[in-house]
Formats: C-alpha cells, sequence, structure tokens
C-alpha cells in the first residue's frame, strides 16, 4: 500500500460558505453559496439517511458586516504584509475585530478555509475528477480513506449508481495513476471512472453576498 508523503498539491480555495456535511465529505476547496452547495443532488432526507443527524443544517444569520467581509475576502483579499489591517479599513472597524470575525466565521462553518487558488495546470501538475461506485455499507470508510491522500479536493457522496465524486491533483501524471490504481483494487469498490477535463470554462465562483441580502421589509 502506498503510504502519502507530504503536501502534493497546491493550496486552494478562498473563503465561502461552507455546508454542514461530515467532515470526510466536504474536506478541502469551498466554492459554493451559503449553505447550498453541490451536495450530489441529494434531498436533506437522502443525505441524513446516508450521513446520519450531522447532515441536518442550522440556519446562520449574517450581519452586514460579516457579509462585506466575506465578498471582500473572496473577491480583493489584499496581498499586503498585514491584510486584515487593510480590510478593517476598508470596513471601519480594527484589525483584532476583522480577525475575530473570521474566527467566529470558520467556528460556525461559514468560512471552510483560507488560502491561495493557483492554476495546476500552470504548473504542471496532473488532476482528474473520480466518480466511485461503492457498496452503501462501504460509502464512510471509502470517503474517509480518500481523504487521506493529499492531493484530494472535492469529495462528496452523490444519489447516482457512482456515488462518491472527488477531484485529485498530484505533482505528476505516474503518481495520479497509481492513486487510482490502489483506490481501484479497495474492498467495497465495485467501479472507478477517471473524468479529466478537457476544457475549462470557469475556475471559481465569488460571491457578493450584500447583494444577495434582501432588503427588509417594512
Amino acid at each position: 500500500m502506498r503510504q502519502a508523503k507530504g503536501k502534493s498539491t497546491p493550496a486552494e480555495a478562498a473563503a465561502v460558505p461552507a455546508a454542514a456535511e461530515p467532515d470526510y465529505v466536504n474536506r478541502a476547496t469551498a466554492w459554493s453559496s451559503p449553505g447550498g452547495h453541490d451536495s450530489g443532488g441529494q434531498t436533506g432526507e437522502e443525505r441524513q439517511a446516508i450521513w446520519g443527524a450531522s447532515a441536518s443544517r442550522d440556519e446562520v444569520v449574517l450581519d452586514q458586516v460579516d457579509r462585506r467581509l466575506l465578498t471582500l475576502l473572496q473577491k480583493d483579499f489584499p496581498l499586503v504584509p498585514r491584510p486584515f489591517l487593510h480590510l478593517g479599513q476598508l470596513l471601519g472597524l480594527g484589525e483584532e475585530e476583522v480577525l475575530a470575525r473570521v474566527s467566529n466565521l470558520k467556528a460556525k462553518k461559514i468560512i471552510r478555509r483560507l488560502g491561495g487558488v493557483f492554476n495546476t495546470r500552470g504548473l504542471g501538475f496532473a488532476s482528474t475528477l473520480v466518480a466511485l461506485q461503492v457498496r452503501p455499507e462501504h460509502l464512510e470508510r471509502v470517503a474517509e480513506r480518500v481523504n487521506a491522500y493529499p492531493g484530494v479536493t472535492h469529495n462528496y457522496a452523490r444519489s447516482h449508481p457512482f456515488n462518491l465524486w472527488f477531484t485529485l491533483i498530484t505533482r505528476e501524471r505516474q503518481e495520479l495513476e497509481e492513486i487510482v490504481a490502489e483506490i481501484k483494487g479497495w474492498e467495497g469498490v465495485l467501479d472507478l471512472l477517471v473524468l479529466p477535463a478537457k476544457r475549462i470554462f470557469k475556475i471559481g465562483v465569488k460571491l457578493d453576498l450584500v447583494k444577495e441580502d434582501p432588503a427588509p421589509k417594512t
């Protein structure tokens, strides 16, 4: 069995809202709308049937300052020595309050992570989407094993014969092929599809949360 070595993928993703599925499902990159990322086409009842009560989602209320902060973190993160000081100046807040708000949003899982977004192809990395057909009784364990690879980003359960989908990035094509071959031989994995991108139409989703907040009715 190949042992995972070091970080084999560049950092990905900026600050975006996250959903409430277990960590082995929503590991790594964040890209979605508030509380509404791609859950694989599942209803809330289907997610709960697969993942248990932890798939339920509590409503989170964001004030206007948090909405402006989240929008800036996605669209205009300042590349300066003290970025949160700069963000505070834009928001009329002190640096410490900005940091406290970011920490609070992370604790509430509104922000999944902060990090850079790099052109992996331009850096020579290999990447692909992978779809697995997994026996339902093995789904949770297979998802956990998939996430042990440092190059795995999105990983979602889906209501489909191929019921686990994830993206994989590695430094070299050979490494990617080795990982795919290992996963194909795991107990509970019935079939596997390798689906590399042929054409890229977009590389990310950036949301203006201020515009999304409707004016209160009077």
